[in-house]
């Protein structure tokens, strides 16, 4: 039966499945959530670019979640979360360019350190009598839609 093949499969063979079954309908919007996970780094390269052909040909909007930051190079846009809060949201090229990184992980980082969420910490590492520099906080997130 279809369900014992499917039970023999391992987890990235079952995500290539699963992905190719929400592109067989070409759907003109297509939300993934965490498509690469369970594949090797060779298959995800393959599938991100696949991914990215469909939306060149096809005219497909194609909407992923990922904890792969690598995942995002090819994508047009951009949303970086952490803890639920969107830190930044932006163009990849651009993120790359501004922070003088090869890599969006490098941004990702970055970003994190400047967040709200790790004032506290960074506030316990100060020395006495420094203060934050809040100018550089604004600036760090210079995508984010609600500043």
């Amino acid at each position: 039966s279809r369900d014992r093949i499917m039970r023999t499969l391992s987890g990235g063979q079952k995500r290539r499945v699963s992905l190719m079954i929400a592109v067989l309908a070409r759907p003109p919007l297509l939300l993934l959530d965490e498509p690469t996970v369970g594949m090797d780094y060779l298959l995800r390269k393959r599938v991100n670019s696949y991914l990215r052909s469909l939306v060149q040909k096809d005219d497909t909007t194609v909407i992923l979640t990922t904890h792969y930051v690598e995942d995002c190079q090819l994508a047009d846009r951009v949303g970086m979360m952490r803890n639920g809060t969107f830190l930044a949201e932006g163009v990849p090229g651009d993120f790359l360019r501004i922070y003088g990184s090869e890599y969006l992980e490098d941004v990702f980082l970055h970003l994190c350190m400047i967040s709200g969420d790790d004032q506290e910490q960074r506030k316990e590492q100060e020395a006495p009598g420094e203060e934050e520099d809040s100018d550089h906080v604004k600036q760090g997130v210079l995508f984010d839609p609600w500043s």
